[in-house]
């Protein structure tokens, strides 16, 4: 119910000191405390909003650079310039207008038309697409904070077994599922995004097991050894079913796809069935109660690394759909966590990288997707946010 939760752990009071400066007290050291609090999903709110209510977005008050101005549901969210915004001449717009198109192909078509200035989520086909008829349009691309995963419940018997785990991870051809969705742009991941200084880079990802391209064929005989010792030979007796969101201008469909494929051509006696959800609403029913055994989604990383494992691993984590569970895995973070020295605090990061690879295994991250945003020609400063 609070997927954010970890994002402020161990807040016990919180207190305006005067109009400009709040004092929290926290149960024990937190050292992604202040990290936690500038995470894009934990907006800051006047506290009236919940004797307000939050059914009427006319109703709420923020602090950015705009204020809503009209509201449409499912059409339209109209924004107007705020007048006392506090940086001077910011911000560059009058307004800004979302208009609500559901259909990816007519949100590509809005672009084309000059109906809307910016589009983004953007892969290959629609990228090219939109160069050969706006070529004054200008592209936009890095390595994104979200990742693709594909994760196992550990509720299902024989996800609970290490053994099951690492060798389904070992039989995924991470490139294939990547290239073949985005061609480029992507990078490998581990345990932690890119993103973060103290993160494995995309390189050294690359050159692990499971992950080398150069060594897939080793890489599938030892996860065959590995199932066998399981009690699974070829995948006998293994039988599941991969929930995924079914919506267009996404990876899960694909990423499914591809990686039952994969398990079928080593395991011929596993079964790997799919069963997508139309929306977000009805999948993010059965995801945030654990009802799966296997699930394909993406996250968007949090703005800290002890946060970002705390919330996906950690007992009880606030995002530990899977249920996974490691009594090692959770001493380690909590050292993390109220670890306030930067250097000790990276070498835990760097053992927990380790052990997520060589005796956890909770999920298979598939890689960093790239960010692909294409924004009218008219329109320039884009690079400076």
């Amino acid at each position: 119910s609070f997927q954010r939760a970890s994002m402020v752990a161990n807040i016990s009071k919180a207190q305006a000191v005067d109009p400009t400066t709040v004092k929290v007290t926290l149960s024990k050291p937190n050292s992604s405390f202040f990290n936690g609090l500038m995470d894009t999903r934990v907006p800051f709110a006047p506290k009236e909003m919940d004797e307000i209510g939050w059914n009427d977005p006319l109703k709420m008050g923020g602090i950015g650079p705009f204020q809503i101005s009209e509201w449409v549901k499912d059409q339209k969210m109209n924004y107007k310039k705020h007048p006392n915004y506090f940086r001077p001449g910011e911000p560059s717009f009058d307004a800004a207008n979302w208009v609500i198109i559901p259909d990816r192909a007519s949100a590509v078509a809005a672009f084309l038309s000059g109906q809307t200035s910016v589009i983004s989520g953007l892969n290959q086909l629609e990228t090219d697409q939109i160069k050969k008829s706006k070529p004054d349009a200008n592209l936009y691309t890095w390595v994104d904070q979200n990742w693709q995963h594909i994760r196992p419940s550990v509720e299902y018997a024989p996800f609970k077994d290490f053994r099951v785990r690492k060798g389904l991870f070992l039989i995924g051809d991470y490139k294939a599922m990547a290239e073949g969705y985005y061609t480029d742009g992507w990078a490998y991941q581990a345990a932690l995004s890119p993103m973060f200084p103290e993160a494995w880079g995309p390189d050294k990802v690359k050159s692990l097991p499971g992950y080398n391209p150069d060594t897939k064929a080793a890489d599938r005989a030892e996860a065959q050894k590995l199932m066998t010792a399981a009690g699974y030979p070829n995948g006998k007796g293994i039988d599941f079913q991969i929930i995924l969101q079914n919506t267009s201008g996404t990876a899960y469909p694909e990423n499914s796809q591809r990686f039952q494929a994969q398990m079928s051509q080593v395991f011929p006696e596993m079964k790997v069935a799919l069963k997508p959800y139309a929306d977000n609403a009805s999948f993010s029913v059965p995801q945030a109660k654990g009802e799966f055994q296997m699930v394909s989604y993406v996250i968007t990383a949090a703005p800290d690394s002890v946060i970002e494992m705390q919330s996906q691993y950690y007992t009880g984590g606030s995002r530990n759909y899977g249920h996974f569970s490691d009594k090692n895995l959770d001493a380690l973070i909590d050292k993390a966590q109220v670890e306030l020295k930067t250097d000790a605090r990276n070498a835990m990061m760097e053992e927990f990288q380790g052990k997520f690879m060589t005796d956890w295994v909770p999920m298979f991250v598939l890689g960093a997707q790239p960010a692909r945003v294409m924004v009218q020609g008219n329109i320039a400063g884009y690079d400076t946010t």
